[in-house]
């Protein structure tokens, strides 16, 4: 369980280090190596699946992942990349009301988000939520 673990941990590091197949093979495996894992695996099954551009795979991950902060967040966002509009709002509101002083910018500061794909990817998705919410 531990090796399966730390190879889904290696599928989070940055693009510019291993390949977008690379990734998401990483993540097959180490869902293959643990085929009941607990939910914070689906978060960040999510979290790889938004960034590679997955976005329903990324919204179905996100919705067997724990309630967690990151697994609000990245549904939130695939739902907006998708043109869920209406769906990611309800989740920015589900997020808001669970994580009152969560703040977009400070995440992907803080988290971190690397990347400059990645964190160009995370900022599209922020500017059409907010356009979608405006």
């Amino acid at each position: 369980m531990f090796f399966s673990g730390a190879i889904l941990i290696c599928s989070m590091v940055d693009s510019r280090r291993f390949l977008r197949f690379l990734m998401a093979e990483l993540m097959a495996l180490a869902l293959r190596l643990n085929p009941t894992p607990p939910g914070w695996y689906r978060f960040v099954e999510a979290r790889v699946c938004f960034f590679l551009g997955e976005d329903e795979r990324a919204i179905a991950a996100s919705l067997a992942a724990t309630p967690h902060l990151n697994a609000l967040l990245y549904r939130c966002l695939a739902q907006v990349m998708s043109g869920q509009h209406s769906a990611a709002a309800k989740t920015r509101d589900q997020m808001m009301r669970t994580f009152p002083r969560f703040d977009f910018a400070a995440f992907a500061k803080y988290f971190p988000i690397c990347g400059p794909k990645a964190l160009a990817r995370y900022n599209e998705a922020v500017a059409e939520l907010r356009s979608c919410l405006a």
